[in-house]
């Protein structure tokens, strides 16, 4: 009697609490300021926070360093094409890896250049720039195994503790490579203009046949999130995460979220990023999309107070109440997520 009793409270008061979560999130207000950039910076290519309090600009002009005051430039002139930055990441260790228009992987930490790995020597194609850039998480030491894509559909491994730099085969002929990423060990994931691959350590690349095109594949709290395009080109949003109840054995599932809210289904997306409750947000070519993929509901913004927003490339979250965003131009955005 008692558990019925129980049961009977408990159910109204989690449909309150699912109820207020729901209104909690549909009540959210952004407000958009655009922050000035100095001069010298002519587009962002990447977006890092690095705490509560800096994000980190990946430029063509060098890397940046903003406290929410004031703008920080490193560079080193007599090093000047390693600051020719394309894309910014960060490993377990603190050390940030950047790669460079002309094929450099470089290490950076303690406010310098630390190391470099040179991939045109063994590039077949004249356009190195680097497009993306993985580091194997299950590396113990602070010198782990990276992979890197470039513009020119190559795929290049690099063992920072050989120093050895080898290329593998690429799956796509002539597509794009978008992204690649390491997922859970010993997987590996491509996202490519022809689909999404898949690949075990030392094996040969396997499509997945739901994505007929995959933008990007994007780590939170242990579960991975890809977006792209079905069969029929409509957007798709895709969780890879493991169901086993306590990890007890090992389940791996995909579940699938049609996109089928947005006002073009049919935009290129460009990146995500993510706050509490998994709340997705998503850069594209119709500005910043917010997505909550427990009950599927859509906000797009592209044009706040006079602010166009029309195309956002870049996203980087800071806490759960500030988020940065950044068009291929100068557009510097802080969204404050009130």
């Amino acid at each position: 009697m008692k558990n019925k009793l129980t049961s009977k409270f408990l159910k109204p008061f989690f449909v309150l609490q699912l109820c207020l979560f729901f209104f909690d999130l549909s009540g959210q207000h952004l407000n958009f300021t655009q922050i000035p950039l100095p001069e010298e910076i002519h587009s962002i290519n990447t977006l890092l926070c690095d705490d509560d309090s800096t994000v980190w600009l990946a430029t063509s002009e060098g890397l940046y360093k903003y406290d929410g005051v004031e703008f920080k430039r490193y560079f080193e002139d007599e090093k000047s094409d390693l600051y020719k930055i394309n894309i910014l990441v960060k490993d377990g260790s603190n050390n940030m890896w950047f790669g460079t228009y002309l094929g450099q992987l470089v290490k950076y930490s303690e406010g310098r250049i630390q190391q470099t790995f040179d991939i045109k020597p063994l590039s077949t194609n004249n356009n190195c720039l680097i497009t993306s850039i993985t580091i194997d998480p299950e590396a113990k030491n602070h010198n782990p195994e990276i992979l890197i894509t470039t513009s020119g559909g190559e795929i290049f491994s690099i063992d920072t503790i050989t120093k050895a730099i080898k290329k593998i085969e690429s799956p796509v002929k002539q597509g794009t490579i978008y992204s690649i990423q390491y997922g859970y060990y010993p997987t590996v994931w491509l996202c490519t203009s022809d689909g999404f691959f898949a690949m075990q350590k030392n094996s040969k690349w396997k499509k997945k046949t739901d994505m007929s095109t995959a933008y990007g594949l994007y780590e939170n709290e242990g579960k991975f999130w890809a977006i792209g395009r079905d069969a029929l080109n409509k957007a798709l949003l895709m969780l890879y995460y493991d169901e086993a109840p306590n990890g007890s054995q090992k389940r791996y599932v995909w579940k699938d979220f049609e996109l089928s809210k947005l006002a073009d289904r049919y935009t290129r997306f460009y990146s995500l990023a993510f706050t509490k409750n998994e709340m997705v947000w998503i850069a594209s070519q119709n500005g910043l999309i917010k997505y909550n993929p427990l009950n599927a509901s859509v906000k797009q913004y592209s044009k706040e107070k006079r602010l166009n927003i029309n195309e956002i490339r870049h996203i980087t979250v800071q806490n759960e109440n500030l988020i940065w965003v950044s068009s291929s131009g100068k557009r510097f955005i802080r969204v404050d997520i009130k």
